[in-house]
């Protein structure tokens, strides 16, 4: 009787983790033009979906889940320093040709 406040609070995070988290796949999933950060956002609800449901070997699943998310955030690393590099030199762009103006222009 003693847990009964926390084994309702935990459950009423893992119904709302559920619901949000799978409202934000569908939403990123069908709505949303691929990209860096939206793949980013969709790949965190999935793996935070993961942890959020009741799956028996939790230690294992959340371990999997934080290695998602960790592989993505290295992944989003390129682009964060891309745009911080720009912010300082406004003229990075033109100093560019060839190849890395081709990737610099697909994003």
């Amino acid at each position: 009787m003693t847990f009964l406040p926390a084994i309702l609070y935990v459950g009423i995070l893992m119904v709302v983790g559920l619901f949000g988290n799978s409202l934000v796949c569908f939403i990123f999933a069908t709505k949303m033009k691929p990209g860096t950060q939206n793949i980013m956002i969709m790949c965190l609800a999935a793996s935070d979906l993961l942890v959020c449901s009741k799956a028996k070997e939790k230690n294992r699943t959340t371990a999997i889940a934080f290695l998602v998310t960790i592989v993505f955030v290295v992944s989003y690393l390129p682009y964060l320093s891309m745009t911080f590099y720009i912010i300082f030199d406004k003229e990075f762009d033109q100093h560019l040709h060839g190849s890395s103006l081709v990737a610099y222009n697909l994003n």
